[in-house]
């Protein structure tokens, strides 16, 4: 039962990841701003107010934020971001 967790955990880090890269090009073309982290501004609107509604956490909108920091801080590659999500999934 573990490992099938794991699986979904892992497919769902990269359903995240990928709203933070398709986020982050939206928000840079449509508002020229390459220094805002539009991925984690755009999954915290998507995602996280969803999680807040259904369990009331703040954390659901900060960790996002903080994903799309990270996104930006690796330089927006896809292995930075896609190990800090997983590992905040597993944890």
């Amino acid at each position: 039962m573990y490992a099938l967790q794991l699986l979904y955990y892992l497919f769902e880090s990269l359903l995240v990841v990928g709203m933070i890269v398709l986020y982050q090009r939206a928000g840079e073309r449509v508002l020229d701003a390459e220094y805002v982290p539009w991925g984690g501004v755009g999954l915290a609107l998507a995602w996280g107010v969803l999680h807040v509604l259904m369990s009331g956490l703040l954390e659901a909108i900060a960790l996002p934020l903080l994903m799309g920091v990270v996104y930006l801080l690796g330089e927006k590659h896809f292995v930075p971001v896609f190990l800090a999500v997983s590992f905040a999934f597993v944890i």
